[in-house]
Protein backbone atom coordinates (compact mmCIF):
# COMPACT_ATOMS: atom_id res chain seq x y z
CA UNK A 1 0.00 0.00 0.00
CA UNK A 2 1.24 3.90 -0.76
CA UNK A 3 -0.30 6.95 0.08
CA UNK A 4 -0.88 9.04 -3.22
CA UNK A 5 -2.62 11.91 -4.35
CA UNK A 6 -5.38 11.65 -7.07
CA UNK A 7 -6.19 13.94 -9.60
CA UNK A 8 -8.47 16.09 -7.12
CA UNK A 9 -5.19 16.37 -5.11
CA UNK A 10 -6.75 14.12 -2.15
CA UNK A 11 -4.73 12.25 -0.51
CA UNK A 12 -5.75 8.27 -0.76
CA UNK A 13 -4.22 4.90 -0.52
CA UNK A 14 -3.55 2.79 -2.98
CA UNK A 15 -3.48 -0.69 -2.86
CA UNK A 16 -2.78 -3.54 -5.28
CA UNK A 17 -0.43 -4.08 -7.80
CA UNK A 18 -1.80 -2.24 -10.53
CA UNK A 19 -2.38 0.93 -8.30
CA UNK A 20 0.77 1.09 -6.58
CA UNK A 21 2.24 0.78 -9.97
CA UNK A 22 0.57 3.77 -11.16
CA UNK A 23 0.84 5.89 -7.84
CA UNK A 24 4.65 5.06 -7.63
CA UNK A 25 5.29 5.96 -11.39
CA UNK A 26 3.23 9.29 -11.45
CA UNK A 27 5.65 10.24 -8.14
CA UNK A 28 8.85 9.70 -9.81
CA UNK A 29 7.95 11.10 -13.23
CA UNK A 30 6.90 14.47 -10.90
CA UNK A 31 10.05 14.18 -8.79
CA UNK A 32 12.78 13.31 -11.58
CA UNK A 33 11.11 16.37 -14.19
CA UNK A 34 10.98 19.27 -11.54
CA UNK A 35 14.82 20.15 -13.07
CA UNK A 36 13.63 20.36 -16.39
CA UNK A 37 12.47 23.41 -16.35
CA UNK A 38 15.73 24.75 -13.82
CA UNK A 39 18.96 26.72 -15.73
CA UNK A 40 21.19 24.05 -16.00
CA UNK A 41 18.83 21.42 -18.12
CA UNK A 42 17.71 24.47 -20.55
CA UNK A 43 18.50 24.17 -24.57
CA UNK A 44 21.91 26.40 -24.13
CA UNK A 45 23.39 24.88 -21.29
CA UNK A 46 22.52 21.59 -22.49
CA UNK A 47 24.01 21.93 -26.14
CA UNK A 48 27.15 23.66 -24.15
CA UNK A 49 27.77 21.25 -21.43
CA UNK A 50 25.56 17.88 -22.47
CA UNK A 51 24.77 15.77 -19.41
CA UNK A 52 27.91 14.64 -17.92
CA UNK A 53 29.51 17.95 -18.36
CA UNK A 54 32.39 16.35 -20.37
CA UNK A 55 32.74 18.72 -22.86
CA UNK A 56 35.08 21.58 -23.81
CA UNK A 57 32.29 24.14 -22.48
CA UNK A 58 32.97 22.46 -19.10
CA UNK A 59 36.98 22.53 -19.38
CA UNK A 60 36.65 26.39 -20.22
CA UNK A 61 34.64 27.10 -17.11
CA UNK A 62 37.30 25.55 -15.17
CA UNK A 63 39.88 27.68 -16.81
CA UNK A 64 37.85 31.20 -16.98
CA UNK A 65 37.17 31.49 -19.90
CA UNK A 66 33.44 30.25 -20.20
CA UNK A 67 30.97 32.75 -22.74
CA UNK A 68 27.62 31.95 -21.60
CA UNK A 69 25.31 32.70 -24.57
CA UNK A 70 23.30 35.75 -24.49
CA UNK A 71 19.94 34.15 -23.98
CA UNK A 72 21.93 32.40 -20.58
CA UNK A 73 20.25 33.22 -17.48
CA UNK A 74 22.24 35.41 -14.90
CA UNK A 75 22.21 33.39 -11.49
CA UNK A 76 23.58 30.72 -13.76
CA UNK A 77 26.16 33.19 -15.61
CA UNK A 78 27.24 33.96 -12.07
CA UNK A 79 27.20 30.64 -10.42
CA UNK A 80 29.22 29.70 -13.37
CA UNK A 81 32.07 32.35 -12.78
CA UNK A 82 32.82 31.20 -9.34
Amino acid sequence: MVMAKNDQGQTIRCSGKRAVEKATIKANKNKYNKCLQTPPMQDYFVRDFGYDGNTPAADAVLAGTYVPPPEADPVMVDFLRH
